[in-house]
Order: structure tokens, then C-alpha cells, then sequence
């Protein structure tokens, strides 16, 4: 079982001996500092030869020592904060399967090695206010990092040319709170210190080792065609891999919906831009996209069905609540298994893995075709303008649609034209300008409108279908039929705002 946390520090870098006085000159908020003694920490840091890892601000070790020795995943830091996932130790130093899971699409099937062992001295202090409570803990570390980079595999020869030694403070939030981290951080520069230069232990140890980002084709202009897009589907290729490890760390979070949203992105762009690539690559990635979505659609349409259930009988009479999310909550509990299941087999089949592996090779500029090299603003508005006439034909149909099925179908596909067309606009907007980003926005706000329909209606027939179900008592049913129409009223407006949208939408083209 894995463990989470958040941690909040800053580190520093000091010259000579002790740390400053951290009590004075704080106005009493620091009474006392508590000297907790020294330890002796040992840490190997794993990542792939080319530092997969470290590329994307994540580190993963086995740390022996202290009070929290096992594997540690540390993932990218927010300002001063970042998320630290636990795994016990184990009695092996091969890693774990559940570490290596968790950090797939990180990897992408290459090896994990040891690249950097670090031995450490920690002398650790806790700054205290006059009634005991703990605000921080400040460790003067002796960090001596052996790098094992470039080893043969297997080796265990001493590499004593690989040695660096240094000191760093290390500040970490307790019950304090960022004012804390400002006083000890004033105190700290009085005294000489500076801030560090490094994200971590392992990214100082190696810096002369660090890969550089892959470089665009050295052929195209930064105004290329391929050049704005290839931005784009790298920038979008990253994003999906964030919220794949998110699901991992928490398969029941937001980290499905937005492994969704990332694929489509990617997709718009592979369709939209297709001419840009080799035709039948890029054809092939997006079809495999279209595939994932479908596989991970089960599990986002129960949570969004969950989310617009509890939005609706937010304000309901209790019993009415109680009743319907104890219906509510019978009927999906098997679902919810399924559609974590389904996704699960999704991320970890080897088609995903070699979909990941060809879009990273994609974004490199290894599928480029002739067209690639022409300047965007000759390239690309031509084909925003197939995206902007292929909304313009649905809505045509939804407009003509008289059957209500047929209709909503109708909407539904002009709703993901509309998400086309934002995703098309989003991509080339850093080399259009202003015009492309008022035609996302105006797409976005009709995805937005057909969206809330759509989750209208949806909501609508699980109610109806709840109603029907085994158990049900007259009050319950009648607030069931009461809340099934509410949602029938709130789709036909959510129509009508849509049809306003669509209107704003195609005025500009």
C-alpha cells in the first residue's frame, strides 16, 4: 500500500558551519528551536538512462535511514509544494511493481536504473512557538552524491571521480504556515545563505548529466507550420502523461476526465493538421486516440452522472436524498468496479504504451511532411476553415433535425465539432493571434451550452430509470418525476442558449 503527503519547503545553500539563529528577530513567533540530533541517510535514485524522470521534475529513491525509509516518488513541485507518494521498502532493492506501475507513462517500457546514490548527514532542529507547537523543521544536510550514470550495467566498481559534496538547509512546513517559511527564509539570507538553485538533491548531482529538451526540426522555423504544431502536440503529449500518473495515484480522482480531454486535444490536432504529416501515421495515432477515449469514457460518464445527481438534490428534502443517492449508490457500485476496471485495462495495455511511444516520437518531428515547412500563416488558417465548415454543416442538420432523437444525435455531433474547432484554434493561436483566440472562445462556449445538455437529457433518463426501480415509495417516485422534469426544462434551455452560441459562433466566418 502507498502512502501520500504534501510536503512544503525551501532549500537553501550555506557556507561553514551551524545554522543562524532562527529565534531572534521574529517577533516571538519562533520561541524555541528543539535539536532533534543527527542521522545518517543512504539514498539511491532510480530513472531511465536518458532521465525520463528528471526531464519531467519527478524522482523516485529508495532511501535507507530515518523515520520514513521505503521508496519515495516525488512529483512535480507547486511553488513551494509538492506531492510525496510512499511504498514501503521491501526486503529487495529491485523496485517494486506497484512503484513501476504507477510511473508507466513516464517511461514508457525503458528500463529503470540506479543513476545517483546519495549518502547524507542530517542534523535536524524543529522551530517551536512558546506553547510547543511545532511550525517547521529545518535539517542541515552534508550531501555527498555519487553518480552511476555512466556505469556498465551490473557494476558495482567505485566511482570516485563522480563525487560531489555539499551542504544545503533544508526548511519544511509543520503546523507553521508560508509566513513561517519567510521569517526562517529572511533569517537564513541575513546569514548569508541563498536560495538553491536546484529542484532537488538529484537534479544538483546531475546537472552536467541532465538531458536537453528534444529540439525541433532543425529545417523549420520557429513560424513553420510544423514547428506551431509540434509545440502544441508536445505540450499536450505532457499533459496526458501528468494526469495518467494522477489516475494511478488515484484512480477515482479527475485524472480519467482529464486523460480524455488530452487525448481529444492531441487527436483534433492529428486531424485538423493532418496534412502537416505523413497521412497515414498520423490517421493511425488518431484512430488509436479515438480508441482510448472510448475505453475510458465508461468511467468519466459515471462520474459525471454522479456529480450532476448531486447538484440536482442539493436543496431536496432529506428523506427524498437520502433515498435517491441510497438508490443511487445500489445501482453503481458494480458500475464504478467496471469502469475502473476498463480503464485500468486501457493504461496498462501494450497498445497504450506504444501509443505513448509513437506520439513521443511523433512530437520529435519524425512524421513531417513537405507542408510542415511552409509558414503557419499560410498553412493554417486554410485548414481552421474546413473545421469552421464542418460546424457550419451541423448545425445545419441539428437545425432541420424534427425528430427529437435524431436531434439530440444531431446536437451531440455538433457539440464535438464545436470542441474540434476550440482544440483547432487553441493550437494555432500562438502564431494567429487574436482572430483564432475569438473564435475559440465562441466554440468553447457552445461546447459548453450542448455539453449541459447533453448532461441534461442523460441525467434525465437515470432518473426515470431510478423511479422504475424495485423499492420505491410514492414520495419518492413523485419527487423523482418532479426532478426527471426539471432536467427535460433545463435541457430545452440549455438548446437555446446553444442555438445563441452557434449564431455568435458562425458570424464570425
Amino acid at each position: 500500500m502507498s502512502s501520500r503527503h504534501l510536503e512544503t519547503e525551501r532549500t537553501y545553500e550555506l557556507a561553514g558551519a551551524g545554522v543562524p539563529d532562527l529565534v531572534a528577530g521574529t517577533d516571538a513567533v519562533i520561541a524555541s528551536v528543539d535539536d532533534l540530533g543527527t542521522v545518517q541517510l543512504e539514498a539511491t535514485y532510480v530513472d531511465t538512462a536518458d532521465l525520463s524522470l528528471l526531464a519531467r521534475r519527478v524522482t523516485l529513491r529508495r532511501r535507507l535511514g530515518g523515520d520514513d525509509a521505503g521508496w519515495h516518488l516525488k512529483l512535480p513541485p507547486q511553488d513551494d509544494t509538492r506531492q510525496e507518494v510512499h511504498w514501503p521498502l521491501g526486503a529487495y532493492s529491485e523496485i517494486p511493481a506497484a512503484v513501476q506501475h504507477t510511473v508507466t507513462s513516464l517511461v514508457l517500457g525503458r528500463s529503470l536504473q540506479p543513476v545517483v546514490s546519495l549518502a547524507t548527514t542530517r542534523h535536524r532542529s524543529v522551530l517551536r512557538t512558546d506553547d510547543g507547537t511545532p511550525l517547521a523543521e529545518v535539517c542541515d544536510d552534508r550531501v555527498a552524491a555519487t553518480v552511476l550514470l555512466d556505469r556498465p550495467a551490473g557494476s558495482r566498481a567505485p566511482a570516485a571521480e563522480s563525487v560531489t559534496v555539499w551542504r544545503e538547509i533544508e526548511v519544511e512546513l509543520m503546523a507553521g504556515d508560508e509566513a513561517v517559511l519567510d521569517l526562517v527564509h529572511d533569517a537564513l539570507l541575513a546569514a548569508g545563505a541563498q536560495p538553491s538553485a536546484y529542484a532537488s538533491k538529484l537534479a544538483r548531482a546531475l546537472a552536467e548529466h541532465v538531458m536537453p529538451a528534444p529540439p525541433l526540426p532543425a529545417d523549420h522555423d520557429s513560424g513553420s507550420a510544423g514547428v506551431v504544431v509540434l509545440e502544441y502536440l508536445h505540450e499536450h503529449l505532457e499533459a496526458l502523461r501528468a494526469a495518467d500518473l494522477s489516475w494511478r495515484l488515484d484512480e477515482d480522482g479527475d485524472g480519467v476526465h482529464d486523460l480524455r480531454v488530452q487525448a481529444r486535444r492531441l487527436r483534433t490536432a492529428l486531424a485538423v493538421y493532418r496534412p502537416i504529416f505523413d497521412e497515414q501515421i498520423a490517421r493511425r495515432l488518431q484512430g488509436d486516440l479515438t480508441q482510448l477515449g472510448r475505453e475510458l469514457s465508461m468511467q468519466r460518464d459515471l462520474q459525471v452522472e454522479r456529480a450532476e445527481l448531486l447538484r440536482t438534490l442539493d436543496g431536496q428534502d432529506t428523506q427524498v436524498t437520502g433515498s435517491v443517492a441510497e438508490l443511487a449508490e445500489r445501482r453503481r457500485s458494480s458500475d464504478d468496479a467496471t469502469a475502473r476496471a476498463a480503464t485500468r485495462t486501457a493504461l496498462a495495455s501494450r497498445r497504450y504504451v506504444e501509443l505513448l511511444t509513437d506520439l513521443e516520437a511523433l512530437t520529435s518531428g519524425a512524421a513531417l511532411s513537405p507542408v510542415a515547412g511552409q509558414p503557419a500563416t499560410s498553412v493554417l488558417p486554410g485548414l481552421l476553415r474546413r473545421a469552421h465548415d464542418r460546424l457550419r454543416r451541423r448545425a445545419r442538420r441539428a437545425q432541420e433535425a424534427a425528430v427529437p432523437e435524431e436531434r439530440r444525435e444531431a446536437l451531440h455531433d455538433l457539440r464535438k465539432s464545436a470542441k474540434r474547432l476550440r482544440y483547432a484554434n487553441e493550437a494555432a493561436e500562438p502564431a494567429l493571434g487574436k482572430d483564432v483566440r475569438r473564435l475559440r472562445k465562441r466554440a468553447a462556449r457552445v461546447q459548453s451550452d450542448l455539453g449541459h445538455h447533453g448532461d441534461a437529457h442523460a441525467l434525465a433518463g437515470w432518473l426515470y430509470e431510478l423511479s422504475r426501480a424495485d423499492g420505491v415509495d410514492a414520495h419518492v417516485g413523485f419527487a423523482l418525476g418532479a426532478l426527471h422534469a426539471a432536467q427535460l426544462e433545463a435541457a430545452q434551455e440549455a438548446e437555446r442558449s446553444a442555438a445563441r452560441s452557434v449564431r455568435r459562433l458562425l458570424a464570425l466566418g
